[in-house]
């Protein structure tokens, strides 16, 4: 019988040992999954509240670029003796216009009855047949 005594005290010492750091390793293992949960959250948090900024910056500018295209092209939507250039003289002047518009990739002069006379591109070579009709 003193034989099964020790194996059974073992049994019980292993288990209990077993029990005792669960519990002590269990908790901090919970602290620390949620304290990794919270802080990722908080830093989530943070870089949309960055993205926000960033994207409200980017909106005021984009607002003010393009409120400023008409003040940048004034001169050249407003004077009349721009209908008497030839289609080419038209061509050389939007173009040299074009190049001062660093945020404009393309322009075209539409007469008073909605036909291009001339259409310039920074991407593309526009010839007399490729004029639109917009009217």
């Amino acid at each position: 019988m003193e034989a099964a005594g020790p194996k059974w005290h073992q049994r019980v010492r292993t288990r209990l040992t077993t029990a005792v750091m669960v519990s002590i390793i269990a908790p901090i293992l919970l602290f620390y999954a949620l304290s990794t949960t919270v802080a990722t959250r908080a830093q989530l948090r943070t870089a949309g509240n960055g993205l926000r900024n960033v994207a409200e910056q980017v909106d005021f500018m984009l607002d003010d670029l393009l409120k400023n295209i008409p003040l940048d092209l004034r001169p050249s939507i407003y004077d009349p003796d721009l209908a008497k250039l030839s289609g080419k003289e038209l061509g050389i002047y939007l173009s040299l216009s074009l190049h001062r518009l660093p945020y404009v990739d393309g322009l075209s002069f539409v007469d008073v009855n909605g036909k291009e006379r001339a259409r310039v591109s920074l991407t593309q070579v526009y010839f007399p047949d490729q004029l639109r009709d917009l009217s």
